[in-house]
């Protein structure tokens, strides 16, 4: 095995910027008085992907040769690594098989409780399909629930057109981050976004939308077009 050295960290760490956003330390007034000590948040949920992981999943990939990455990738993942893979492969081209339990939000249609920002990245980058189902009995300990191996076929282009995606994946982690609100509510008082929420009720009228819409009554086209309009 390679030794890591500081060069290795500081070569990744400039790699990962490609990909990711700069997130400032917040200082947490409620935990340093919890804590008695001065405690700070590094908010990786701004990141594009919604967390952090997709900083060891691109830098992986970066470090492949071009036949290591003809061969495809694989991982297991219930949530936020499963998307940051997604997107680090999207990236670079590589085609990505993800292992899940069959409850999590890739295969869960929208409008139900499990629909969310990761179901609708995968929607934008790849066309999830079921290869094998994977019973509970082949785990020990043993689940409450069935898995299944999903292959991520990844799209040329992805099936919906919009003008900044990265503002209109702002828009989708907003609207599930407080997925009870309006879309007026939880992406108009976002600190993410910078919108005012008359640009964004004229945004929603543009679409047809109602202005008490919330998030998880959307679909991914309504997310594009909302996002298409806020930039005309």
């Amino acid at each position: 095995m390679e030794k890591l050295t500081l060069q290795k960290f500081e070569e990744a760490a400039e790699k990962v910027k490609e990909v990711t956003l700069q997130t400032n330390l917040v200082y947490s007034e409620y935990f340093s008085a919890q804590s008695g000590n001065k405690v700070y948040l590094k908010p990786e949920n701004m990141q594009y992907t919604g967390a952090y992981k997709v900083r060891g999943a691109y830098y992986k990939i970066s470090t492949m040769s071009e036949e290591e990455r003809k061969k495809g990738l694989i991982t297991a993942s219930a949530g936020n690594h499963a998307q940051g893979v997604a997107y680090a492969a999207k990236k670079y081209g590589v085609k990505a098989t993800v292992v899940m339990p069959t409850t999590t939000p890739l295969i869960k249609v929208n409008r139900t409780k499990d629909y969310g920002a990761l179901s609708l990245a995968v929607q934008y980058y790849a066309r999830p399909r079921i290869v094998l189902n994977v019973p509970a009995s082949c785990f020990m300990p043993r689940p409450n629930v069935d898995s299944a191996v999903i292959k991520l076929e990844r799209y040329e282009k992805p099936p919906v057109d919009v003008a900044d995606e990265h503002l209109m994946f702002r828009i989708i982690r907003a609207s599930f981050n407080q997925r009870r609100k309006t879309m007026m509510n939880s992406v108009g008082n976002s600190g993410d976004i910078n919108v005012s929420k008359e640009k964004l009720a004229t945004a929603l009228e543009k679409c047809g939308l109602p202005l008490t819409i919330r998030g998880e009554a959307l679909t991914l086209e309504q997310f594009a077009q909302i996002a298409n309009a806020i930039v005309e």
